[in-house]
């Protein structure tokens, strides 16, 4: 059973592709840290790019860079980093470059999880204001969504 599967039914999931769908025809989208996911494949892009340090998802008409976040050289119209940045050690020049790689950015992030909950996070509990300091105030959009895990995540497109 792949990544996505087990979590193909996350609120948060329906969130983004609302959002992306919603941009209408677009030139590049850029989805970091994927993996398996179809993210990269919502919305309206005429170039769809998929980066992860792990095999990123494969399929028609998706660029695949096999690669991390940090050593990748490019930008879009918009990027997706989703459940990613709370496992970044040097996370503040992470998202700066996120920032600066997007005109549109869409995160998510593990809302107030309890630290020790997850062994791979870096920055538990991630609130508002931790991710203020990381990536910015000036968002356009933000949801919280309460996923039938009984876990929340934070959605922003910035």
């Amino acid at each position: 059973m792949n990544y996505w599967y087990r979590r193909r039914h996350l609120k948060y999931y329906q969130t983004v592709r609302r959002w992306l769908e919603g941009m209408g025809p677009m030139e590049s989208l850029i989805d970091v840290g994927g993996w398996d996911t179809p993210v990269v494949t919502w919305g309206q892009f005429m170039r769809r790019i998929a980066v992860d340090p792990r095999a990123p998802l494969e399929a028609p008409g998706i660029e695949t860079v096999c690669c991390r976040w940090e050593e990748f050289v490019g930008n879009a119209d918009v990027i997706t980093c989703l459940q990613v940045i709370e496992h970044i050690d040097d996370v503040v020049p992470f998202c700066r470059k996120l920032r600066e790689s997007a005109g549109t950015l869409i995160v998510s992030i593990p809302y107030k999880w309890r630290q020790g909950s997850c062994a791979s996070h870096k920055h538990d509990p991630v609130d508002e204001a931790k991710l203020n300091d990381w990536l910015g105030s000036d968002f356009k959009e933000e949801i919280i969504e309460r996923d039938p895990d009984r876990m929340h995540r934070l959605c922003r497109r910035y």
